[in-house]
């Protein structure tokens, strides 16, 4: 476990759903201590295909 970085990075008191996405992402990538969330890792998954939808678009 990055304890450093768990210790610079504390998870917000209720975040918004955008924040705690942000937070599992970037946690993913600089510790390993747990798996994403399997709740987390689908909404992660569902708002990055409506964003390359929406790419697509423009």
């Amino acid at each position: 476990m990055n304890r450093d970085w768990h210790k610079a990075h504390r998870m917000l008191k209720n975040p918004t759903q955008t924040q705690r996405l942000e937070w599992h992402t970037t946690h993913s990538k600089h510790c390993d201590c747990r798996p994403v969330p399997k709740s987390v890792a689908e909404e992660i998954m569902k708002v990055s295909k409506e964003i390359k939808k929406r790419n697509a678009a423009e």
